[in-house]
């Protein structure tokens, strides 16, 4: 899945999250519900985008899922790879603009958790500046800084201008001991890493807003049961004053000043509406769940594919004779597993009602041509004389660097003159080898390919595996896969 439906993903679930909590949540007295459900709803949406479940579903079009493989091919664009066998320019290294995309993104993630670890440091700088005393278990710094008094897990940075032996003092000495005993610094840690990662959605923004306000809130309720409620309220409106603020602490004086003045002094109503209200995220969380997780595929039992019309398939196995192809380290060469496998799909093919033509039905180059350029012309004429519906040239890749590389891949070529074709060819395939080995979701994208572009006729290149890759070379091998193989190409080719 790329980086773009993951962000849209995770923004439509924050979107919908949020939009229930503004609308029947916020400004309501049940605090502790709203800080837990703003903490599920960044969690469910930072989870739900990397969720795919499959779902049946009899009578769904086997075809739909291709038509997006064949949507997929816009967004691929590779390097071009040089292939023996096959005429084109050599490619050459360049950063892709999706690929752009992707590092500036995650630069820009970067800026942000970097943003975060520099105001933890400085928090740690104002501790090695001052002295602390106990008060319970958590350490009390009195300082000078702007900003304080503030809480940071288990430590309260106090401002010496305030006496905590004072009315005033201990309301606010509460307050800050609320914050660490409920753990508020673990809520903001945890969503400053969300935000860091999702930095482009607003709404995860917004939630941490949300929830620094809810912070006070709740503190807010406990200072002021111990303490006169208007007299609290009061407090807070003669020190509200304008300071510098460190973003991933809590700090008394904040910036909320009239909404938490009005949470104070308004009554706790608990009504019915209320209790609707937060009980209407049920259905909210499964309707979310189901629309972006489940992922709907045919439930139906097949029936053996067969055309209604006899198809004239054109089967051209890459490379032979002279020309070995791509070669492993143990000297397999890739010409011999092509031929395999395209003899294996004109053996099966009568039960298809598909009529196959093979460029070569021997360990020669097509037509008996003594050089690997006049071989492809000879490919491409045999499938124009016998006015072929589809062409599809097997091959197989490798990657000597990497001997983990390793799945099926499907190219297409927009130089082909039936290229819309050849891409709705591509997704049937794609979706048809998927039940038999790893293969590439999107088709991929490769010009100035002779046997693509010089045929009339829809025209794709199947790399079936990886030659550098013991696990790919050992089930192309094996004869029966080899008759799996052949039998998703007819499927594909008939659908």
């Amino acid at each position: 899945m790329s980086l773009f439906m993951i962000m849209a993903k995770a923004i439509g679930c924050a979107a919908v999250f949020f939009g229930y909590y503004w609308f029947f949540l916020r400004n309501r007295n049940f605090h502790q519900y709203n800080r837990f459900y703003l903490l599920f709803s960044l969690l469910t949406s930072a989870i739900i985008p990397f969720l795919s479940i499959p779902f049946g579903l009899k009578g769904l079009n086997n075809g739909d899922s291709a038509i997006f493989r064949a949507m997929d091919v816009i967004n691929v664009n590779t390097w071009e790879n040089e292939v023996e066998g096959l005429t084109e320019t050599a490619g050459q290294w360049f950063i892709s603009a999706p690929t752009l995309a992707v590092i500036a993104y995650f630069l820009v993630a970067l800026f942000f958790f970097l943003r975060f670890i520099f105001t933890f440091i400085s928090i740690q700088k104002i501790k090695s500046r001052y002295s602390y005393r106990l008060v319970g278990r958590f350490r009390l710094y009195l300082t000078g800084e702007k900003g304080t008094p503030f809480s940071f897990f288990k430590t309260i940075f106090w401002n010496r201008s305030i006496d905590p032996d004072t009315a005033e003092g201990k309301a606010i000495l509460a307050h800050e001991l609320y914050h660490v005993t409920q753990r508020h610094s673990w809520d903001i840690l945890f969503v400053e890493i969300l935000r860091s990662i999702f930095w482009v959605n607003p709404f995860f923004h917004l939630m941490k807003k949300e929830l620094r306000a809810i912070h006070e809130f709740l503190a807010d309720n406990h200072a002021a049961q111990q303490a006169e409620r208007n007299k609290y309220a009061e407090l807070l409106i003669s020190e509200a004053i304008r300071i510098r603020k460190l973003s991933i602490v809590n700090p008394f004086f904040h910036n909320q000043i009239k909404r938490r003045i009005s949470m104070i002094v308004s009554n706790d109503m608990k009504s019915k509406n209320s209790l609707m209200g937060r009980a209407m995220i049920l259905p909210i969380v499964l309707a979310l769940f189901c629309s972006f997780t489940l992922k709907l595929h045919d439930a139906r039992i097949p029936a053996p594919l067969r055309s209604e019309k006899k198809l004239i398939l054109v089967i051209d196995a890459g490379h032979g004779g002279a020309d070995n192809g791509a070669v492993n380290e143990n000297g397999v060469p890739e010409k011999g597993l092509t031929l395999d496998i395209a003899r294996k799909v004109k053996e099966i093919s009568g039960r298809y009602n598909v009529d196959v033509i093979m460029t070569r039905e021997n360990d020669e180059l097509p037509g008996g041509a003594e050089t690997v350029n006049s071989g492809l012309k000879n490919r491409v004429s045999t499938a124009t004389q016998h006015t072929g519906d589809m062409l599809i040239s097997i091959h197989m890749a490798i990657d000597p660097s990497n001997t983990n590389t390793s799945g099926f891949e499907i190219y297409v070529s927009k130089g082909n003159p039936a290229y819309a074709k050849s891409v709705m060819l591509g997704g049937m395939l794609s979706e048809s080898l998927k039940k038999t080995w790893k293969t590439a979701s999107a088709l991929k994208q490769r010009e100035k390919i002779y046997v693509l572009t010089a045929s009339p006729m829809p025209a794709l290149i199947l790399e079936a595996g990886y030659l550098s890759n013991p696990t790919d070379l050992a089930f192309v091998s094996d004869p029966e896969n080899q008759k799996k193989i052949a039998e998703n190409i007819l499927e594909a080719a008939v659908r």
